[in-house]
């Protein structure tokens, strides 16, 4: 007895779900309608596409008409700069480390 009045009551339950949710998209539906699809409509059907008018093309070029005319070459003077300042070998202000920590160099410097 007991086990069927909890299968009716799941059975209700889900009953209630289903129909809750039935009128939530109805409602929503109602509130929100869709947007209209617009439909183009013509008068005369386009006309169908013409065939390709063939060229000729012609088996030589003719020579070119104007000629470019010859650039001339430009000389710039670039600075020239000492990149290792005077007499540093680092970019840091304290010359001395903390304890345990070594400083490590490119080769070639």
């Amino acid at each position: 007895m007991i086990v069927l009045d909890v299968l009716y009551v799941a059975i209700a339950t889900i009953g209630v779900m289903l129909t809750l949710q039935v009128l939530t998209f109805l409602v929503v539906r109602v509130l929100y309608p869709p947007e209209p699809k617009v439909i183009y409509r013509t008068v005369q059907a386009p006309a169908p596409p013409q065939a390709p008018i063939p060229v000729q093309v012609p088996l030589q070029m003719p020579p070119p008409i104007f000629t470019q005319p010859a650039q001339e070459t430009q000389n710039v003077q670039l600075p020239e700069y000492d990149i290792r300042g005077p007499n540093t070998t680092s970019a840091r202000m304290d010359p001395v480390l903390p304890d345990g920590i070594q400083e490590t160099r490119p080769p070639g410097t």
